[in-house]
């Protein structure tokens, strides 16, 4: 009942605010007015003017006020890049509603279909907006007119997840590992702030898969059937990306070239307007830093000839480049004087070295060209002919130029024992690898020898002594320490 005008609702919020006005002025009957003010959704229903007067109570037909206004808007919506994502906008009110949908900057968008449904007065209008493939984030709303009154909802973003970015080239060397990485959007935003639920910040649910190129058939194929490509556990940042790791073990000589690509797999959630989808990555491709062509301009240069020595090779930034000679080892010798510095020639990630060589007074002079690979001291194992837990310490010295020295270091002498390195012809107290040869020379560190002291002992001796007058014999005697002479 309206009583005096206003009416509230059960959380005693006031969704009507309204005044009774009555009219005495005519001794033949009674005027009674009901002004609502700033007319809301809530006034909307069935109304009804009641009398009552002594035991006399009168009541009229009922009479239905219908508020012309959008009682659905579209809802912010989520949806993976390439998904259809749909707004609904709907009106219920005395008379069907023209609906359109428009973007933030006032443009009409079309693919909106709308269906009218009538109840005895009340006329229900609802418009669905289909985006097709959404791949961009945008604001739009809803506008309802009857005549020339026209109402509009309040804007609403659509806003697309999708990969952000990924690790198209990787460059790795042979029986190393290659990581391989893309990132995805995961935080739900409006626009560019978060979107909360009950003050959280919302993430999309998400599984990622991944596939490689199988050359040999020209198939993308799933990662799970290639051993060496391991997927790694997703990281989530602050900034709401996550990102996808998978690492390619053990790369060999055919890897070059070859190419992976990752699946986020977005999932759907009604309940968060969230419009799922697969969204695909480019190719991911694995590229091997290695020469590819060391070539002479001449194999046999005559006197006074001057000869080209170049060497390709592809890596992710500019190597460098040294040549070496079967003599010595760079090109120092009398017979091999460089005359121009090496130059670098850059074309994409190929890079060529060019070293001009005058062979002067060299007669036909054969040289074997050769292309050194180097190893990597830091992954040699350390031998060591040492017995574990006897207190010594193996301390590594980096020596520069990819040269490692190994040291060991007896522990201390106590009173009881004395610690002595024992060297044979195979070890040392220090071991030193070079970038050349890849092992330790001598391949073993020494050993720490203890010596105790001893604190006690037993034993027997027998002793015979002659003299010129008689022979006096001694039995076994006890012996022990401090040792005692005991004659029988």
């Amino acid at each position: 009942m309206v009583g005096n005008g206003d009416v509230f609702n059960e959380d005693n919020e006031r969704i009507i605010d309204g005044t009774v006005n009555i009219d005495y002025s005519d001794p033949t009957k009674i005027t009674s007015t009901l002004t609502i003010q700033k007319v809301t959704a809530d006034a909307g229903g069935e109304f009804n003017c009641a009398l009552r007067w002594d035991g006399v109570y009168l009541e009229s037909t009922p009479v239905s006020l219908a508020i012309r206004t959008i009682t659905l808007p579209p809802l912010t919506s989520f949806s993976a890049s390439g998904a259809d994502v749909k707004l609904t906008c709907q009106t219920v009110a005395d008379s069907a509603a023209t609906l359109t949908f428009h973007t933030g900057g006032g443009e009409a968008v079309s693919s909106v279909e709308v269906e009218t449904e009538t109840a005895g007065d009340v006329v229900t209008s609802t418009a669905v907006l289909t985006l097709p493939g959404v791949t961009q984030s945008g604001v739009y709303y809803c506008q309802a007119g009857w005549g020339d009154n026209l109402v509009r909802s309040d804007d609403v973003s659509v806003s697309v997840l999708d990969i952000t970015s990924s690790t198209t080239t990787v460059w790795g060397l042979v029986g190393k590992v290659a990581q391989l990485a893309c990132s995805a959007d995961v935080l739900l935003k409006t626009n560019t702030a978060p979107f909360l639920v009950d003050g959280a910040r919302v993430y999309a649910t998400t599984v990622v898969t991944w596939e490689y190129f199988d050359t040999t058939d020209s198939t993308w194929k799933s990662s799970d059937t290639n051993s060496r490509l391991v997927p790694r556990t997703p990281l989530t940042s602050a900034e709401g990306t996550r990102t996808f790791s998978l690492s390619l073990l053990n790369i060999q000589a055919n890897d070059n070239g070859a190419k992976v690509r990752c699946n986020v797999a977005y999932q759907s959630d009604p309940g968060l307007s969230l419009y799922g989808g697969v969204v695909t990555s480019g190719d991911l491709t694995v590229r091997l830093s290695e020469i590819t062509a060391f070539t002479t301009s001449s194999n046999a240069p005559i006197v006074g000839e001057t000869i080209t020595l170049s060497c390709s090779a592809t890596a992710e930034t500019v190597p460098e480049f040294q040549f070496l000679s079967s003599r010595s080892r760079s090109f120092n010798t009398p017979y091999l004087e460089p005359v121009d510095s090496a130059a670098v020639s850059e074309l994409g990630n190929t890079y060529t070295a060019t070293l001009k060589v005058d062979f002067g007074a060299a007669k036909n002079d054969k040289k074997n060209l050769v292309v050194t690979n180097y190893f990597d001291c830091g992954s040699v194992s350390v031998e060591s002919y040492n017995t574990e837990g006897n207190g010594a310490t193996i301390t590594a010295t980096d020596l520069g130029g990819g040269s490692l020295k190994q040291t060991i270091t007896c522990p201390p002498d106590s009173s009881t024992t004395k610690y002595n390195l024992a060297e044979r012809a195979n070890s040392g107290q220090d071991i030193t690898c070079t970038k050349e040869t890849g092992k330790y020379n001598p391949p073993y560190l020494a050993a720490c020898q203890p010596t105790h002291a001893y604190t006690y002992g037993s034993g027997m001796q027998k002793m015979t002594l002659e003299t010129s007058a008689e022979k006096a014999r001694f039995d076994f005697c006890n012996l022990s320490f401090p040792v005692k002479m005991c004659a029988s």
